[in-house]
């Protein structure tokens, strides 16, 4: 079982290989194969690509803010919902598409194969296949893509090019996506992003600088892109992140202005790093992170996303802040909007 969050809406992974999303459909995220755009407030399947039954063999699902892709049993990948800047990738004009369709490669457009993860950004979306190379599509104008300078949208797969532009960038372990953002985690545990980054728009894959910007950023076991803003475990438990901290989405106990180099997200209870973290997740504007102990969230708190019990400016938080006990488990999956 797999859960994901949109903008506004949820998707699950069942057990048995299905899709199931629920809330707004104003896009036809729900990916039921209806022309309705009213808010279903209960889990609906979401429909084969032929339009009739439900979708089978799904084995990881991924969302956008308004557009949901999975990856089946086969290899390849199905994506639904809002599609005005192709970030479904089936080469269509529609502006949204309520059943799942196949995401086709650039050229030839055959079906994309091979995939084993998919991930999804505000208007993109990008797949990594099990012989490592990674493919985007959808919304480029940031570069978020990967694959050229001309900030040209994609309706169809384009495979994302190495560092220097000379190749395809192969022996991906992970990928995350996020806002205008894409990255990457190499088998040598090296990130590479790409789109929107500190430093500005890139089309090429960069790397991440290390902690406080000496050499790059390694030893990373698990990626989360936030909008503007990114974190990494890494393989010593803790975490660090990088990018806009406005409201504090660095963990670092400050609101200081954006930063390109990673820092360590700090303990909520200390001046010292957070430490023993088993998985972490990024919102819009807020993160979060659970150890044995407890889960801890920080940045925006307005509408309630830290799990203190408040809400407002004054929940917002630069540091991790404990969630609340009867809101959440410390061993409970993090799943951010």
């Amino acid at each position: 079982v797999q859960v994901v969050a949109g903008w506004d809406f949820t998707c699950t992974r069942t057990a048995g290989g299905s899709a199931a999303c629920w809330a707004d459909n104003q896009y036809s995220q729900i990916g039921n194969g209806t022309s309705a755009t009213a808010p279903i407030g209960v889990p609906t399947f979401a429909v084969s690509t032929t339009g009739s039954g439900m979708l089978a063999g799904v084995s990881h699902i991924a969302a956008g803010w308004h557009h949901a892709c999975a990856r089946l049993d086969s290899g390849q990948v199905v994506c639904w919902g809002r599609n005005d800047d192709g970030q479904l990738g089936t080469g269509s004009a529609l502006s949204r598409e309520s059943a799942p369709s196949e995401v086709l490669l650039a050229i030839g457009g055959l079906p994309l194969m091979g995939v084993d993860e998919v991930a999804g950004g505000i208007a993109h979306s990008c797949a990594r296949t099990s012989a490592g190379a990674v493919y985007c599509w959808g919304r480029n104008a940031e570069g978020q893509l990967g694959f050229d300078t001309g900030g040209v949208d994609a309706s169809r797969t384009r495979q994302v090019r190495d560092i220097d532009g000379s190749g395809d960038l192969l022996a991906v372990t992970q990928i995350a996506a996020g806002g205008h953002t894409s990255c990457a985690r190499m088998s040598d545990s090296r990130v590479a992003c790409w789109g929107w980054t500190p430093g500005g728009n890139e089309a090429l894959p960069t790397l991440v600088p290390g902690v406080g910007g000496t050499g790059q950023l390694t030893g990373v076991a698990e990626l989360a892109v936030g909008n503007r803003f990114a974190c990494a475990r890494l393989v010593t438990d803790e975490i660090v992140c990088w990018g806009e901290n406005a409201i504090g989405q660095l963990g670092g106990g400050t609101t200081s202005a954006t930063r390109a180099a990673p820092d360590y997200v700090i303990d909520p209870a200390t001046s010292g790093h957070l430490t023993g973290v088993t998985t972490a997740s990024t919102g819009i504007a807020h993160a979060c992170a659970s150890t044995d102990a407890l889960t801890a969230c920080w940045g925006d708190g307005f509408t309630g996303e830290l799990g203190t019990g408040m809400a407002g400016s004054a929940a917002s938080s630069p540091r991790p802040v404990e969630v609340v006990a009867d809101a959440f488990t410390a061993d409970a999956a993090l799943i951010l909007l």
